[in-house]
């Protein structure tokens, strides 16, 4: 076992060169031969020895293990407990606190390795993830050229879209500098980490070597300590280099920063300056042409300068932003495939739900993934240099070309296709740096001949024959009316020097109404799908009115709101009014109103209604889903799936609620004992409520009454459509809607003809005369029960000889109908049915018979006297004194036979 132990530290001993760290326990060298090799390998062996005796023993003290491992080391004395303790430990009980035990230092060594090699692979690694300085200083130059040409750009600048290809540049660069700035920030402090743990590192191993310098035969673990300092130094010298070359980079970094602030705050200023001062004169008139500023440079130099800038502007932004752009053609991939399977789905069978607008839609499934990958991309485009811009514009242009054939209407079409011309045009002159008179001129060419056509277009005799409604044409008249007062405002503008004005008024309404014809589309595709989603096998147990109502509300949604929201969006970007919007609706949802210390904001108020109103529809429709689409495919029992989404429901709304008072900044916890007293007194006042809450908990969990359950409550027949909170509602047969308590549901006699099944015994009396064969009849009773579809043969049809009746037989045929809703019509078809066979077999179906017995009387007419009837109280006085003595009254003897007949039994 010693030579086991002696085997680690031979590999590092004084006469062999030192190894590496990682190598220097594994290997093993053979002892020296020689008296003196052999005098120290056995002191070696005694050190070790000694030490195994001290850690096998356990009941060895302490200090005399210590005492027999550090014979030649300082050693305090203990300090008695009487003894106050010392002000400050000595510098000998320091270095002991800090420095590794003996028996420790093999593996705090291996353990230190693995550090050090793990610090060494990451300081390799760093260099390659830190720009290095070259690309850092061309960055700089380049960043600073760029900057000193911002104040010739805002004074030459003629156009918002130029403006804003500016500020995007500048923003992109502000935003990968401060990436950059992040990631070396995180860099040093990392580095700074990591040179504390080598310092930490350091100071326990030196304390370590000075513990152990005097102590004789153990020159193994010395050299060993040693060789743990030496290897913390290099990798502590590799830190220290890197943290200076990353806090040198922070520095340049930090001038290029001002820079781009700096710039931007230019920029922001005069695109301000711009918003501001838009009704002011910002170029000379258009008749002054000498006045113009000339470029100093030829058309063709002046074309690849543009170009050489957009393409390196582009690859910045590209650069920057790939990982979110490459969702673009992900989209357009997967929507491609997703088109062409919908496409097979409706062309395998006949869909008559479907509407033909669908059917030719997906007739363009190229135009249709161009579609969903452009709205992916909608984001990513506004913060998009101008090339790329324009490029995505472009795409919206043949978009919009290829859906209007489909989507907008013949006769509106004459509007659609000029007004993609102009944006064409208008896009041409954007992308195309030419000369300030020559963009004015187009400036100014493209407004007016859309201003005459649209003005043409709009003539009242051809308004007229296109013959939409009503409301439809106000919208249209109002609409090109507006877009043409814009248009002609915009050449007047241009023509006496309002150009920025020009600018925002002329390309602003082109590019308004093409975004409104885009987002028409967008909502027409999109209500074309929700209708094949509706015509689907997973909208199969929707019922004809909740498809209604998702029709109807889905097109109004969509259409209306969505595609307006969009627009309304777009437009304030385009017409330079979204900041001052924003600005506008956040004074306006910051006002706060309120009665003394308890105060309220417009904008806090009207979150927690938004969060009321959109989470009770968000918890009403998931419910309903829920139970229409999963639940209802799964193998469970009838009235579990509006079971399991009532609660659901219910949940949701828990949930709702108290996010919305959490938003509130309501601290429940304050409102303790008020909410317990608030409690007791809403229980007393409302414990009816309570009571049918609960009841209808109880209705959900126990299930004794379902939805769909045909039951009787009081004499009430009808069918359960609802189980609500507080009451449920019954239909009856009659088409009347009874709302009934829970709480009578629970605590009442309640019949359920459809608890544990739908089938339903129907009873038919039959009374046939006498002297009919009731064998006949029960055969004919069940033979014609058996002839009707809708009876069950299982259990089949019976009938039963009930008794002898007044004037006829007394029969019952009995049978049973699997469907509860048909029981009724299935009676009078089977009753129906009977009364023709009775009929048909020449048996009569009696009628009741009363005997009338007629009896003589010997008093005459004369004494009967006056016909005239007297008071009712005089008559009834004369009736009871008149009663004969067999009880009869007079007025049967007045009916009566005369006396010489005899009576006669008439049958």
């Amino acid at each position: 076992m010693i030579a086991e132990i002696q085997r680690p530290f031979k590999a590092c001993s004084p006469e062999s060169p030192v190894p590496e760290p990682h190598t220097c326990i594994s290997r093993l060298r053979a002892p020296r031969d020689g008296v003196r090799g052999r005098a120290r390998n056995h002191r070696v062996r005694s050190f070790l020895f000694t030490l195994l005796l001290a850690t096998a023993i356990p009941y060895v003290p302490n200090t005399l293990a210590q005492t027999v491992l550090n014979a030649k080391l300082p050693v305090v004395p203990p300090q008695s407990p009487s003894e106050p303790p010392a002000s400050a430990p000595s510098p000998a009980a320091s270095i002991a606190d800090r420095a590794i035990s003996l028996p420790q230092v093999a593996d705090e060594a291996d353990e230190l390795d693995s550090k050090l090699e793990e610090i060494s692979r990451k300081l390799k690694a760093t260099p390659a993830q830190i720009a290095p300085d070259q690309t850092i200083a061309a960055q700089a130059a380049q960043i600073e050229e760029r900057a000193m040409q911002v104040d010739s750009f805002i004074e030459h600048l003629s156009d918002n879209l130029q403006l804003r290809d500016e500020v995007v540049y500048w923003r992109a660069l502000s935003r990968q500098s401060a990436e950059e700035r992040k990631l070396l920030s995180a860099r040093a402090s990392e580095l700074q980490s990591q040179i504390l743990l080598l310092d930490e590192e350091q100071a326990r191993w030196q304390a370590t070597e000075a513990q152990i310098h005097d102590t004789g035969g153990i020159e193994v673990v010395a050299a060993r300590v040693q060789q743990e300092l030496t290897a913390i130094s290099t990798v502590r010298s590799l830190a220290d280099a890197q943290l200076n070359h990353v806090l040198i980079l922070q520095s340049k970094l930090s001038s290029t920063s001002r820079q781009i602030s700096d710039s931007l705050a230019k920029l922001n200023e005069a695109e301000e300056r711009f918003r501001s001062h838009l009704l002011d004169q910002d170029s000379p008139p258009l008749w002054a042409a000498r006045s113009f500023h000339e470029p100093s440079q030829s058309m063709p130099v002046l074309l690849r300068r543009s170009g050489d800038q957009d393409f390196r502007t582009a690859g910045e932004f590209l650069r920057a932003s790939g990982g979110s752009l490459l969702s673009i053609p992900v989209v357009y991939i997967l929507s491609l495939l997703a088109l062409f399977r919908l496409k097979r789905y409706l062309s395998s069978a006949p869909r008559p739900g479907v509407r033909a607008e669908a059917n030719e839609i997906l007739r363009r499934p190229l135009a249709l993934a161009l579609l969903a990958a452009l709205l992916i991309g909608v984001p990513q485009i506004r913060s998009a240099p101008l090339s790329i811009a324009l490029v995505f514009y472009t795409l919206w242009l043949c978009l919009v070309f290829r859906l209007t054939a489909l989507l907008v209407e013949p006769k509106l079409r004459s509007f659609v296709y000029p007004l993609l011309v102009f944006n064409l045009v208008e896009l041409l002159r954007v992308g195309i740096p030419l000369p300030p008179l020559a963009k004015r001129a187009l400036l100014t060419l493209v407004p007016l001949a859309a201003l005459v056509t649209f003005a043409w277009l709009a003539r009242p005799s051809r308004l007229r024959q296109l013959r939409l409604s009503n409301r439809a044409l106000g919208v249209l008249r109002a609409g090109l009316g507006f877009g043409l007062l814009l248009l002609f405002t915009s050449v007047a503008a241009n023509v006496c020097g309002f150009v920025f004005l020009s600018h925002v008024f002329g390309v602003g309404t082109l590019m308004s109404a093409l975004f409104a014809v885009a987002y028409y589309c967008v909502a027409r595709v999109l209500f074309l799908f929700l209708l094949i989603f509706l015509d689907s096998q997973l909208a199969s147990s929707f019922s004809s009115e909740t498809r209604a109502n998702i029709e109807l509300w889905g097109k109004r949604v969509l259409i209306f709101t969505i595609a307006f929201a969009w627009w309304t969006r777009s437009d304030l970007y385009t017409f330079m009014f979204r900041q001052w919007v924003m600005n506008l609706v956040s004074d306006m949802l910051a006002y706060s109103f309120g009665v003394g210390k308890v105060h309220f904001t417009v904008g806090g108020v009207l979150t927690v209604l938004l969060i009321l109103v959109i989470g009770c529809s968000l918890a009403r429709g998931f419910s309903s889903l829920l139970r229409s689409i999963l639940i209802a495919k799964l193998p469970v029992q009838r009235g579990l799936p509006y079971a399991i989404s009532k609660i659901i429901y219910y949940l949701l709304i828990v949930l709702v609620l108290g996010i919305a008072v959490t938003n509130a900044g309501v601290e429940l916890n304050k409102f303790t004992v008020i909410t317990g007293a608030i409690g007791v007194g809403v229980g007393f006042g409302l414990q009816n409520i309570v009571n049918n809450f609960a009841s209808g908990l109880i209705l959900l969990f126990e299930r004794p009454i379902r939805v769909d359950d045909t039951v009787e409550v009081n004499g009430l027949v009808g069918t359960v459509k609802r189980i609500g909170a507080r009451a449920s509602t019954i239909a009856t047969f009659q088409g009347a809607e009874v709302i009934v308590p829970n709480s009578n549901l629970i605590s009442n006699q309640v019949i359920n003809w459809t608890l544990s099944s739908p089938w339903r015994r129907i009873e038919i009396p039959v009374g046939v005369a006498y002297g009919t064969d009731p064998e006949v009849v029960l055969n004919l009773l069940i033979a014609e029960a058996a002839t009707h579809a809708n009876v069950m043969t299982d259990p089949a049809p019976m009938a039963f000889f009930m008794g002898f009746g007044d004037s006829a037989l007394n029969f019952e045929l009995r049978f049973w109908s699997a469907r509860q809703d048909i029981w009724f019509q299935l009676r009078s078809d089977v009753t129906v049915g009977v009364s023709r066979a009775l009929r048909e077999a020449g048996i009569e179906i009696p009628f009741p018979q009363r005997d009338l017995h007629l009896r003589s009387t010997d008093v005459s007419i004369a004494e009967l006297g006056p016909l005239n009837p007297k008071p009712r109280s005089a008559r009834n006085g004369e009736l009871e004194a008149q009663t004969d003595a067999a009880g009869t009254p007079p007025d049967e003897h007045s009916a009566a036979s005369p006396p010489s007949e005899p009576a006669a039994d008439s049958r």
